[in-house]
Order: C-alpha cells, then structure tokens, then sequence
C-alpha cells in the first residue's frame, strides 16, 4: 500500500477531499479500524457514501456493497439540512 500512496494523485475536487499522502494514511487507518468507508463530500458536494466489504465464510472478500445519497438524507444528527 505504501507504493501505492507515495505514487498517487490525490486531485482535489471539494474542500473536503483528502488532499495530502498524510490524510489517506489517517483515512485508511480509520476504515481498517471500523471496518466500512465514509466519503462526506470528498468527491461531490452534498453527496455522502458508506461502503464496506462483503466477506465469505472463511474471510476472504466476495464484493462490496456501497450506499450513497444526498447530504440531507443521510445527515448526521447534529448536521442541519
């Protein structure tokens, strides 16, 4: 994964996307440590996504599910639409 961070563009596209190798690295630790993704308008603005690996029985990865949708309907508690 190393090789694949110190070698990637990270093009910004909203004010929230990760912009440095450093965020990643923070970002990826995060998901490992949940276990799902959360992209809060790091892509497009108002746009949110969760997405997280399916596993078989014996652990190894058989897809991935991902649900998206606008800001507003998937708000966090304290985030007024």
């Amino acid at each position: 994964m190393a090789r694949l961070i110190g070698s990637a563009t990270l093009p910004l596209f909203t004010p929230h996307t990760i912009a440095t190798r450093a965020e990643l690295r923070d970002e990826l630790q995060r998901v490992r440590v949940r276990s799902y993704a959360v992209d809060d308008e790091k892509r497009e603005p108002e746009a949110h996504c969760l997405a997280a690996a399916a596993f078989k029985m014996d652990g190894a990865v058989e897809g991935a599910l991902s649900v998206s949708g606008i800001a507003c309907g998937m708000r966090k508690v304290d985030r007024p639409c």
